[in-house]
């Protein structure tokens, strides 16, 4: 695993900052954070962190893992979360998540050296993620996986065989709604539900 990558350190990154005005991805990466626990199929995986950059170059936006997460067997989760009115569409997700993957493997032991998890939540080897075979997943909403329906045949997954699709059924308005509650101020977006269903349309 090679780490002679000629760039600049990462700091270490902070607190997850939890109050957000965000209604979409942003959101709901912090309500599965905040749930800790979700049924993927019925199996229940731990989430440990959310929005770690693994890459180290001189960009302000560096590539970042959207949601990281462990099952009751020790199998690491790399997921890229997707919602309602994205545009990037599931064959994007997929080659964004391969890509992280193969960072993650390329920068593993200075992710490790450099302490790369967000404080006061649960760490993790990088080096173990690294050296595992993590499940990929694309986690969206109903809505999101609806949207491409009708251009399966343009936008389907080209590794069905590394990239697993998820969807949750919630409404599509359900962090704005939230969001409204406090009149369009900060809020913590939360969920209810947490069973998400493996989706083979775009396999």
């Amino acid at each position: 695993m090679s780490t002679n990558q000629p760039t600049k350190k990462l700091s270490t990154p902070g607190y997850v900052s939890t109050n957000i005005k965000d209604t979409n991805e942003k959101a709901l990466q912090r309500a599965l954070l905040m749930q800790g626990t979700s049924l993927l199929d019925g199996k229940e995986v731990k989430w440990l962190d959310i929005e770690l950059p693994i890459e180290f170059s001189e960009n302000s936006r560096r590539k970042s893992v959207d949601i990281i997460g462990i099952d009751t067997r020790g199998r690491f989760y790399l997921c890229e979360l997707k919602f309602s009115g994205n545009s990037d569409t599931p064959r994007d997700a997929e080659s964004q998540l391969l890509e992280y993957f193969e960072l993650i493997k390329y920068n593993a032991q200075k992710l490790e050296d450099n302490n790369i998890h967000h404080k006061k939540q649960e760490s993790f080897s990088w080096i173990e993620l690294a050296l595992s075979y993590p499940k990929l997943c694309i986690m969206a909403d109903a809505t999101y996986w609806c949207k491409w329906e009708n251009k399966v045949e343009k936008v389907k997954l080209q590794h069905p065989d590394k990239v697993k699709c998820f969807a949750i059924d919630i409404d599509s308005d359900i962090f704005a709604n939230q969001r409204a509650v406090k009149s369009g101020e900060q809020y913590t977006p939360s969920l209810e539900e947490n069973h998400w269903h493996s989706l083979y349309t775009y396999s």
